[in-house]
């Protein structure tokens, strides 16, 4: 017999999807997930996000880091965000993403946009945001998992996080 591959987590509630808005809203870093450019394995990094004025999470990247190569070889990627401030990393609040990223153009007027609201978020950015070697780059997400602590974990769709 073929073994059961159902979800074996519920559906989320309003309470773990405010809870999964939340850590989004809240999350200045996250860890990024890809493959490494040349060895072509698995390479984790830590970067800064925020959410533009569109509620889209988003990013400023360099391509003198070892993640912007793996995102421009292979778009799909992983974030986690959720921080274990003083607790045990496993009993903190946390979502795992699978992602698409996107590289926008800084000179389009969609990167203008963007552009605007990483400066917002991050004021110290104005300083190196239009150098020629910092790109921005928008996650569109497939799907994520939730984990709110004990007992507390869900699969999330992007309508979940509010994120069409």
């Amino acid at each position: 017999a073929m073994p059961d591959r159902r979800d074996p987590f519920p559906p989320p509630d309003d309470t773990a999807r405010a809870e999964a808005q939340r850590l989004m809203r809240a999350a200045t870093s996250a860890s990024l997930a890809v493959l490494h450019p040349v060895t072509r394995t698995p390479y984790v990094t830590r970067i800064a996000i925020g959410l533009d004025r569109q509620g889209r999470l988003f990013s400023l990247v360099s391509d003198l880091s070892i993640h912007t190569g793996g995102l421009r070889i292979e778009p799909a990627c992983g974030l986690m965000i959720g921080e274990a401030a003083g607790r045990s990393a496993l009993a903190s609040p946390r979502i795992s993403l699978s992602a698409t990223a996107r590289f926008v153009e800084k000179a389009a007027p969609e990167g203008q946009v963007l552009s605007a609201d990483w400066v917002a978020l991050f004021p110290e950015s104005s300083a190196y945001i239009d150098f020629a070697d910092f790109h921005l780059v928008v996650f569109t997400f497939s799907g994520g998992h939730l984990n709110a602590g004990f007992a507390k974990a869900y699969t999330l769709t992007p309508s979940d996080l509010g994120l069409l």
